[in-house]
């Protein structure tokens, strides 16, 4: 999937734990109703956004996670690819 707009935040890299990382990176898409996406990159694909700036226009390639815990259930847009 492709999510296409103009970068509107590039979090700081969090550090969950030795074996995970993750950081938050928000899309503002456009069109009549334009919406601000938060997503993230994690672990080795923490860096792909270290030459972007807000203001940016990109095309993010991502997927769509969906997790339990404890009878609630998320989800997560993973950006693993940036144009």
């Amino acid at each position: 999937m492709e999510l296409k707009g103009t970068i509107v935040k590039i979090g700081d890299i969090e550090y969950i734990s030795d074996k995970f990382s993750k950081r938050e990176i928000v899309i503002e898409t456009s069109g009549e109703y334009p919406q601000k996406i938060s997503c993230q990159v994690s672990n080795a694909k923490n860096n792909l956004f270290d030459n972007y700036s807000v203001g940016q226009e990109v095309t993010a390639h991502i997927n769509i996670r969906g997790r339990e815990h404890n009878g609630k259930y998320y989800n997560t847009i993973e950006i693993w690819k940036i144009n």
